[in-house]
């Protein structure tokens, strides 16, 4: 089951933010600890990144095909 993080960042990725907005007010609410709920988002836009940027870097290096 994904966490309410991950829908936070779902919602924040795919224009959403009124939604995001929304889970993280549930969040706190709640009684989640504010800095963890940011720290597990981080994260996830860390990996993100650097998935984007090794992607990034394997395109600049591909020769491109000539026909």
């Amino acid at each position: 089951m994904r966490s309410f993080e991950m829908l936070v960042l779902d919602c924040s990725l795919s224009a959403q933010p009124a939604s995001a907005v929304r889970l993280l007010d549930s969040l706190m609410l709640a009684g989640e600890n504010a800095i963890a709920v940011y720290a597990q988002i981080a994260s996830a836009l860390r990996k993100l990144a650097a998935a984007t940027q090794s992607i990034l870097d394997v395109e600049a290096e591909a020769t491109p095909v000539r026909f």
